[in-house]
């Protein structure tokens, strides 16, 4: 996948270039949320500072890092899930995570994988989760007091390093461990506080350390505003009631999208369901043994290479993870299995965000895959187990879910194939190379303009969005904002922006054509912006244009570059 996949992981304008922008400010001494404006936590813009300080400033020492994380990510991962399902089911859930995560591309936008994310938050948080998880099956194990109140302690840090992310994060990961406490401490309400103080003292830690650190250079109020990410956002920023994000959680549509949840699930209970009346059926010498598990895995493999769904089928079979979630969590629960209780309140509570549309692709990179994970442990190991004790072939069953597995990694692959080949373009020199489709030409050619353009310490402007342009011309941006899209107007304030940009105007700017429709806002300068865009055509003049003609409706690609008045 690695191989296969190098260097295609990022987009080349959408959403990856601030990745690589604010930690390169920030290794160059700006602070963040002072000198460049930030809505989320400050853990992983400061991490990603750290490796450009020690690698140096480029796309390739981030991808490096990235890839050391991804493989944190794999080993906590089989350690979880072989915990909870057994050796067989890890192995399975990392080939899963691998081909239809890891290095995704499922959608013509790229940065939804763990090499090249549109938000290091999501895959910093998932390596802090899994920590997570793994102390607290540690504490489960341990017997020592000592010992146990020390993984209550590294819990209590991974929960407070999430919280320096995203809210999401944070959420998902508090849920898992509230449960798997609450589960642990049934019977001694008392040891239960006295645990949850601790877990609660070492979670404040990284926050105030965090707080304080920021609070050297900017007033305490803007540090703890900071230090709380996107919190103030979320509770009252008015983001959430974009149509971009109700569409994503499926509340725009919420009985269209209900039916086809239903839709989805029946699809799955027909795949597997004749398979585990089969299996429970089977006696004698086929029950168990490897003809079962050949048998099996024909069957799986031929039932879906017969049916062939559409590609939009195979993206859209993720739609039932919230409800199969649940019915794990709800089992594990009654159980009192504290372990895959917690792993199934993690996987659930992170689907929350896409409750009603859960899917694999694009936020599901990271907010479906340890759902995705928890089918692979049952299909594998908690329902063959289950067979078995009915008297059933279990290994038949087994096999034609690695079979139906098999075929769906395939069928994910042929998409993500699609997907890559149309990426040919050649962005960026040396260490910043990577590829992209035809819009890196455009790019290309706005970095060779801007780097012939500005004056030796000069300002550039990319609106509505492509600071990854600034990054690759190593240009700065003229204020604190380097992105104006709608969900930014929204949180920081149109005033507050067309000040910062009145206070120190760029040298050069550059229009780049983008349709925010899915926010409801169709076109900067028209829908939203107005008084920004009234300001370029006041302060600049039109200059060279490349492609067509930006921010029209019947423009396929385009940038225009404004030149000061």
């Amino acid at each position: 996948m690695l191989v296969w996949t190098w260097g295609t992981w990022p987009d080349v304008l959408v959403d990856f270039g601030g990745e690589l922008y604010v930690p390169w400010r920030l290794a160059q001494g700006d602070v963040l949320y002072r000198d460049v404006a930030y809505f989320t936590g400050p853990l992983s813009p400061y991490l990603n500072a750290a490796v450009f300080r020690v690698l140096g400033a480029s796309v390739l020492s981030l991808v490096v890092a990235n890839l050391a994380i991804l493989v944190g990510i794999a080993v906590l991962l089989h350690r979880l899930v072989s915990r909870v399902a057994g050796e067989l089911a890890a192995a399975g859930a990392l080939v899963f995570f691998l081909a239809l995560f890891a290095f995704a591309q499922l959608e013509s936008i790229g940065n939804s994988n763990y090499v090249c994310p549109y938000s290091h938050e999501t895959t910093h948080g998932t390596l802090i989760a899994l920590a997570a998880l793994l102390a607290l099956a540690r504490w489960l194990e341990s017997r020592p007091k000592s010992r146990k109140n020390a993984w209550v302690a590294a819990i209590g840090l991974c929960l407070g390093l999430a919280f320096l992310t995203k809210v999401e994060v944070f959420l998902a990961l508090a849920a898992a461990v509230l449960l798997g406490f609450l589960l642990a401490f049934r019977a001694d309400p008392r040891g239960l506080a006295r645990s949850a103080t601790l877990l609660a003292a070492c979670a404040i830690l990284p926050v105030a350390f965090a707080w304080a650190a920021l609070s050297t250079a900017m007033p305490v109020a803007d540090a703890l505003h900071g230090t709380l990410g996107a919190w103030p956002y979320t509770l009252g920023g008015g983001v959430a009631d974009l149509p971009f994000y109700r569409r994503l959680m499926g509340t725009d549509r919420p009985g269209e999208n209900a039916a086809r949840l239903a839709l989805f699930a029946g699809r799955w209970l027909l795949v597997f369901g004749p398979a585990a009346l089969a299996a429970l059926c089977l006696r004698g010498r086929m029950r168990t043994g490897p003809a079962a598990l050949v048998v099996g895995l024909v069957a799986g493999a031929g039932a879906l290479l017969a049916v062939r769904p559409s590609a939009v089928a195979w993206i859209e079979a993720g739609r039932p993870l919230p409800v199969f979630a649940a019915v794990v969590l709800a089992v594990a629960v009654a159980r009192r299995s504290t372990l895959s209780a917690a792993f199934a309140a993690w996987a659930l509570v992170l689907l929350a965000k896409m409750l009603l549309r859960a899917r694999i692709n694009m936020y599901g990179y990271a907010l479906a895959m340890p759902a995705a994970m928890l089918v692979v442990a049952a299909l594998l190991a908690w329902i063959p187990a289950r067979i078995e004790r009915a008297g059933g072939s279990g290994a038949l069953f087994r096999g034609f879910a690695l079979g139906v597995l098999g075929v769906a990694v395939f069928a994910h692959l042929e998409v993500m194939g699609t997907f890559l080949a149309q990426k040919t373009v050649h962005v960026g020199e040396g260490r910043d190379a990577f590829l992209a489709d035809a819009r890196g030409s455009y790019v290309n050619a706005a970095v060779a303009a801007a780097k012939a353009g500005l004056p030796p310490g000069g300002t550039l402007a990319v609106l509505p969005e492509g600071v990854m342009i600034n990054f690759l011309a190593r240009a700065r941006t003229p204020a604190r904002y380097i992105n104006y899209m709608p969900p930014e107007v929204l949180m920081f304030g149109e005033d507050r922006i067309l000040a910062d940009l009145e206070r120190a105007p760029p040298d050069l700017v550059l229009l780049v054509h983008k349709s925010t429709a899915e926010y409801g806002l169709p076109w900067f300068g028209v829908d939203y912006g107005r008084r920004l865009m009234a300001f370029l055509r006041e302060r600049y003049a039109p200059g060279a244009l490349l492609g067509g003609e930006p921010l029209r409706p019947e423009t396929r690609f385009g940038l225009r570059i404004l030149q000061r008045r």
